[in-house]
């Protein structure tokens, strides 16, 4: 089995790699191979709306998202991890969720399991909630099965999420029971 994590948030080590990696170290604790990769570290360009993914399933633009393709494809899981930016995900999983159109019109999701991790400077998870719960939705819509949202709050500088032991505690688990299904 295998479980690929994807952080879409500019820093590296930041509050959302460190959520994200602890979902990994959960899967690798039953057994999992795992693979990180950090979307602020790709050259991937934005979808062109071309269609030409619509009869082939394949999108036509030779960049760093074939690596995201091929990562995703060859796993078991898929977990995507994004701070929320101006009251939606980062750039970077904006440009990496619009290239997913791929996978709308195939069956490459196919019922894969998703975790989705979401940091968040506010308060309160009441924040962002609709938006957070609509970008499950996108995923399901795609054909993934979503399993969880991980939620961090009050993770607006480097480290916050250190102080946050049960949201780290819960992303572990979730990594664990993840693997133990199959």
């Amino acid at each position: 089995m295998k479980v690929t994590g994807i952080v879409g948030s500019p820093r590296i080590g930041g509050n959302t790699s460190r959520l994200v990696e602890k979902v990994l170290q959960g899967a690798a604790s039953n057994g999992s191979e795992t693979e990180l990769l950090i979307l602020n570290s790709m050259q991937i360009s934005p979808c062109q709306a071309c269609n030409h993914c619509k009869p082939s399933g394949q999108c036509i633009l030779s960049d760093d998202m074939q690596i995201v393709y091929s990562a995703m494809e060859s796993s078991s899981a898929i977990v995507v991890g994004t701070p929320i930016y101006m009251g939606q995900m980062s750039a970077q999983t904006k440009i990496f969720m619009d290239r997913l159109y791929a996978y709308y019109v195939s069956s490459k999701a196919s019922g894969k399991p998703v975790v989705l991790a979401f940091t968040q400077g506010a308060e309160s998870l009441d924040v962002y909630s609709d938006y957070i719960e609509y970008t499950g939705k996108i995923f399901t819509y795609l054909g993934y099965d979503l399993r969880e949202i991980i939620s961090a709050t009050n993770t607006g500088a480097p480290g916050d999420i250190l102080r946050q032991p049960d949201v780290l505690q819960r992303a572990f688990d979730c990594g664990a029971s993840l693997v133990s299904e199959f």
